[in-house]
């Protein structure tokens, strides 16, 4: 399995770095997002201001980045991965896929905030650590939410849809967790919330290796 898992996602890791057009969408969409509210806030924005629109905007880069897990590939090549390949094995290339993704506009995001807006904390580590659960939990949620729109007609807005109540419980420990970073909490103090979050991210995963080979079957 972890030789199929390897193998996809290389390919897909390759593809991407041939076209780069999602990329470069993603990373242009919170490029100008965050000017915008540069250009609307100016550097006076308080911690709870600061915090909530960083999330906006990576829940949607997210939703943007996981969508076209499975809709954005031909139906033969999801015929040759099922002949090639176990379904988990499949879920688990592009859950990984999307983590790097994340990654990638999770952090360009975070820099483009300390370049613009600031960080109105000193504990920039806690928050970068953040960002890494972040982008390991919507990755997680979202791919499966992906597969089961794109099961369900290659239906985009289903998706998003479905991805807001799935997603409610880890966006508000995520807001808790990034605002005690933000008041410069101690690490021992927010571990139990990042616990949840990886936890949660788990759940998301779990369920996708149960679902998913009967959305595969189908």
């Amino acid at each position: 399995m972890f030789s199929e898992v390897r193998t996809l996602l290389f390919k897909d890791l390759s593809l991407e770095l041939r076209r780069m057009h999602h990329l470069n969408g993603l990373l242009l969409f919170v490029l100008g997002t965050v000017f915008l509210c540069f250009l609307s806030f100016g550097g006076g924005l308080d911690r709870e201001k600061w915090n909530a629109l960083f999330w906006i905007i990576q829940l949607f880069a997210a939703i943007q980045a996981s969508g076209h897990s499975f809709s954005g590939e031909h139906v033969n090549r999801h015929i040759y991965y099922y002949c090639i390949a176990s379904p988990i094995s499949v879920l688990l290339s592009k859950t990984i896929f999307n983590i790097c993704l994340l990654l990638i506009t999770g952090f360009g995001s975070f820099f483009s905030f300390w370049l613009l807006l600031g960080i109105p904390s000193s504990a920039v580590l806690n928050f970068m650590t953040i960002i890494v659960v972040a982008s390991f939990g919507f990755a997680a949620i979202l791919t499966l939410v992906s597969a089961i729109a794109w099961r369900a007609g290659h239906n985009f807005s289903l998706m998003a849809i479905l991805s807001f109540p799935v997603m409610y419980p880890f966006i508000i420990t995520l807001i808790k967790t990034s605002l005690l970073s933000l008041n410069n909490a101690s690490f021992n103090i927010m571990w139990s919330y990042l616990l949840v979050l990886f936890l949660i991210a788990f759940l998301a995963i779990a369920l996708g290796v149960i679902l998913f080979p009967y959305l595969w079957k189908e």
